[in-house]
């Protein structure tokens, strides 16, 4: 298990985890992850002044939570590892549900404005399939094919979106597998074009 975590950093500390359940402080600390950035260009990316940030910044210094390039001119700033790991050890049952809810929001957000940008004039439908099921058809004939304007235009691959449905065991069972085989096949690579958001869970009965 230490081999699978050596370039990752697993936050425990209370303190640490204090930063990462803060809505706002965490989407600054994500600035650094995974690329470095000085404070000046990581300040007008988050929209606040560089000092407020820079406090910050120190403290996850302090920390170990960011780590200090001072041989450029310009001190650049980076996360301590790759990824970073919250363990569940350190968290609340009600901090961990709400961050977790916190960031579907996020992602549901991008994918949705990004699907949207992507169907350009495709003629597309709204329904609801019950009171708590929305769909979302871009395309009304669902074999319609897209064809992009070039090979770097952006194609929606699978123009629908189905807020939830029910699999039987088998199905699932196969779903995971090709879930984890996807997983590890893009694990490190960046500059990927197409967003997937999916969740696979087992479903309590009343």
């Amino acid at each position: 298990m230490q081999d699978h975590f050596r370039q990752h950093l697993i936050l425990k500390a209370a303190a640490q985890l204090a930063e990462c359940l803060n809505p706002q402080r965490l989407g600054w600390l994500l600035l650094f992850l995974g690329k470095p950035r000085s404070l000046q260009d990581a300040a007008r990316e988050a929209g606040v002044p560089r000092t407020t940030l820079g406090y910050h910044v120190q403290r996850w210094v302090q920390m170990d939570m960011l780590q200090v390039n001072s041989l450029q001119k310009t001190k650049k700033y980076c996360a301590a590892m790759e990824s970073v790991y919250l363990s569940f050890e350190g968290l609340e049952p009600e901090a961990l549900h709400s961050i977790l809810l916190q960031w579907s929001q996020i992602w549901q957000e991008k994918i949705l404005r990004a699907g949207l940008e992507a169907r350009g004039s495709l003629p597309g439908v709204l329904f609801y399939r019950s009171e708590q099921q929305l769909h979302a058809d871009f395309a009304a004939d669902q074999h319609a094919s897209i064809h992009p304007a070039g090979r770097d235009a952006p194609a929606v691959l699978l123009p629908s979106w189905v807020s939830e449905f029910h699999l039987s065991y088998e199905d699932a069972r196969e779903l995971q597998k090709d879930l984890l085989a996807l997983r590890e096949k893009y694990a490190g690579r960046s500059g990927q074009r197409h967003l997937l958001q999916v969740a696979l869970a087992p479903m309590l009965r009343d």
